[in-house]
């Protein structure tokens, strides 16, 4: 685009329902209008300087006879709201919107594009060719994947709408614009459509009043636009030009394609490749639920027909439900191995508590048990376990003081001791161990005698006759 003048000369434009000021007025205290790009059924498109960032870009003006119809007040505000909350680098940004105070006109300001319209560059060379129509179509279902995807349908897409400009490397980049009509679909309600949109790439739905809109209503024009780029006349035209006009080119679109593709494309003087008649007749088959469900399947599909290559990756809708259903079995088969692997451990951390409560169980009732004995009921010790603790000094006190071995006349009569040592009474009377051991008992005063533990046992039978 030439650098625009602002000297303001010149009229942006002219008619009733035109935007009332002149080349070079700032709008909206901000805007100064630089040139009329465009004028449209809803507003005027003007090239504008941002007064403050000397940023050029794109004003859009409601048409003052539209300001009063608050249905077209409110597509106008929809476009805005679209445009700024999906994210899409195949949309147009919105910079400002609002509604201007001196003239009470609605507005939105859009970056300024540089490049043509699909409908200028199909004039100027009729026919594109089979990569340019599958990248075109392609960046454009990358747009509206994400507009379906937040609900919302397009509803006009058309040459017209279809904007192509250039990156930095050169490369084409895709534009949706006009928003202006566009659908928010209701999960709740019904959403029926009014009559909208350009009949040569409308879809039959939109033509019956109480039809519903979807994203396949899009879909159907990507496939009108295909045949539009790669025949250079949109399938519709013949019907446009016969007599009757508007009414009788409704009534044929409303009842679908009857001629194959290929058929309409030879008299428009142009020839399709084999497999082209399937894709387009399902492209825009009449009944919805038999298109492609999704714009990206729809280019998938396009891509080999015409000898090129898919971009992205995409897949068609076979390939998609193929690779669905192998994710499904290895799931199916991956869940009893999961499942195997999670439980072993869990098993075995059970049991191990369960091993452990037991053993804690046993041990609280083996002391509980214990403590119910009376004390005189104590069993007596093993002979080896009482052995080593006779060596402590504690216990040679406590056997001192059961037996008290004071001979002395003026402690009273000597009182024998309880048998400390149950060695004596395993052996013999006329044993001479007997007797040592006896006179050991009785005659000892020395309080640290030390045991040696029992000894074994060599009690032999009494003799009956033995009278000692």
């Amino acid at each position: 685009m030439d650098r625009p003048s602002t000297e303001p000369s010149e009229q942006a434009s002219t008619g009733p329902d035109s935007i009332p000021f002149l080349v070079g007025t700032v709008f909206h205290d901000r805007y100064q209008v630089v040139r009329c790009i465009s004028t449209g059924g809803m507003g005027g498109v003007y090239e504008a300087i941002h007064v403050e960032t000397r940023r050029h870009c794109a004003l859009k003006v409601m048409l003052p006879g539209l300001v009063r119809d608050p249905e077209m007040r409110a597509r106008f505000s929809l476009e805005c709201t679209v445009a700024s909350n999906v994210e899409s680098e195949h949309i147009v940004q919105v910079f400002d919107a609002g509604v201007d105070a001196r003239t009470g006109l609605p507005f939105l300001v859009m970056e300024l594009l540089k490049g043509e319209e699909l409908f200028s560059m199909l004039e100027r060379r009729n026919r594109l060719t089979p990569l340019e129509v599958v990248t075109f179509l392609y960046q454009a279902s990358l747009a509206l994947e994400k507009t379906h995807a937040a609900g919302i349908v397009h509803r006009d897409l058309k040459p017209e709408n279809v904007f192509i400009t250039a990156r930095d490397d050169g490369s084409p980049r895709v534009k949706i614009l006009d928003f202006g009509i566009a659908k928010v679909i209701s999960r709740q309600d019904r959403i029926t459509s009014s009559f909208l949109g350009t009949p040569l790439y409308m879809a039959p739905e939109q033509l019956a009043l109480e039809a519903e809109i979807s994203s396949r209503t899009d879909t159907y024009a990507l496939g009108q636009l295909a045949f539009a780029m790669l025949v250079g006349t949109p399938y519709w035209d013949l019907e446009s030009a016969e007599e009757g006009g508007f009414y009788r080119l409704i009534s044929k679109v409303s009842r679908g394609a009857t001629e194959p593709a290929s058929v309409r494309a030879e008299k428009y003087g142009a020839t399709l490749p084999p497999g082209f008649d399937a894709w387009f007749e399902k492209a825009t088959a009449s009944e919805p639920k038999n298109r492609f469900a999704r714009a990206l399947n729809l280019v998938a599909a396009l891509a080999p027909v015409l000898g090129v290559t898919a971009p992205g990756g995409i897949l068609t809708e076979e390939a998609e439900a193929a690779r669905a259903l192998q994710r499904s079995s290895v799931s199916a088969v991956a869940a009893p191995q999961r499942m195997k692997t999670v439980s072993r451990p869990r098993s075995s951390w059970v049991w191990t508590l369960l091993l452990i409560a037991m053993a804690v169980s046993g041990v609280i009732i083996g002391v509980f048990a214990y403590s119910r004995v009376p004390p005189g009921r104590q069993p007596a010790p093993n002979a080896a376990e009482a052995a080593p603790a006779t060596e402590n000094a504690d216990t040679s006190s406590d056997l001192s003081s059961q037996a008290p071995l004071s001979s002395s006349p003026s402690s009273g009569p000597a009182v024998s001791a309880p048998p400390i040592v149950t060695a004596t009474a395993s052996a013999p009377v006329d044993s001479p161990l007997s007797s040592a051991l006896v006179a050991s008992s009785s005659a000892s005063a020395t309080p640290k005698a030390k045991s040696r533990g029992p000894r074994p046992s060599s009690k032999k039978p009494k003799d009956p006759l033995d009278t000692r």
